[in-house]
């Protein structure tokens, strides 16, 4: 499938999509014998365990392809037009949310909290599938453009934002809205100091370990692994999705010298 949509110019994110469309409990999950032998129900945690794993490793892969400086030189023209293009998808979705509430209550269903229900819909409506987007960048070679760069920016903020939403109305339905505002403390505290002490520590650990010797040292590639699984468990913990985690921990290691050389090709790979 993959072959046949690259003839058409698709990148391989979209026949991976139909794939899983098809083999899901959309098409092929309707026969008895495929979804009780072939895909039974009690092999989907397996699949969402190991689907996990490739994506974390994904993003961390792409966060490696980025320059943390070329990140930093479009922050201020990408904040406004990320927050513009989510305005707009989340006000729709917020309205629509509105709407959908009083529709259940006429019905005589008991919806969640009104503005649980709200914050749910117009989160849905607004998210970016960040993933997605940097698989299409990644595959057509434009991550690493100025426009690649830009749109990343745009997508992680869009995303970031989506799912503080869509904490925050976890927090509401459970009827503890101040842990809302925690959770989007926590974040910001948490981006701060992954770019700052961590990042810190990092290159000092690159400058005496790896750069020394110009050759990759298998204690900082174990530290980096750890890194990146704390950082993608926290963000999960937190409510946001752990492959923003890895993607940070991409950004911020370095860039030069062994490290993209030891890891990106057989990350590539898998």
């Amino acid at each position: 499938m993959g072959w046949l949509l690259a003839l058409i110019k698709q990148p391989s994110v979209i026949s991976e999509i139909i794939a899983g469309v098809i083999v899901g409990p959309s098409v092929l999950g309707n026969i008895e014998f495929w979804s009780t032998h072939i895909f039974p129900l009690s092999s989907w945690n397996y699949f969402t365990l190991v689907g996990n794993i490739g994506l974390i490793l994904f993003m961390f892969n792409m966060g490696l392809e980025l320059e943390r400086k070329e990140l930093q030189n479009q922050w201020k023209s990408s904040l406004p037009i990320s927050i513009s293009t989510i305005v707009i998808p989340y006000a729709t979705g917020a309205a629509f949310g509105f709407y959908l509430y009083d529709i259940n209550n006429q019905n005589g269903f008991t919806p969640p909290d009104r503005v649980a229900f709200i914050l749910f819909t117009a989160s849905s409506m607004s998210f970016t599938a960040f993933p997605v987007l940097a698989s299409i960048l990644s595959s057509t070679k434009l991550i690493s453009t100025q426009i690649g760069t830009l749109t990343i920016n745009c997508a992680a903020v869009n995303d970031i934002m989506g799912w503080c939403s869509l904490a925050i109305a976890g927090a509401f339905a459970k009827g503890s809205e101040i842990v809302g505002l925690w959770i989007i403390l926590i974040a910001i505290g948490y981006v701060i100091f992954m770019f700052t002490i961590v990042r810190w520590l990092v290159l000092h650990a690159y400058s005496f370990l790896v750069k020394r010797d110009n050759e990759m040292n298998r204690t900082f590639l174990v530290g980096i692994f750890l890194l990146l699984l704390g950082s993608s468990f926290f963000c999960d913990i937190l409510g946001i999705h752990s492959f923003f985690g890895a993607f940070i921990v991409g950004v911020l290691c370095p860039k030069s010298g062994p490290l993209s050389t030891a890891l990106y090709p057989p990350l590539e790979f898998v």
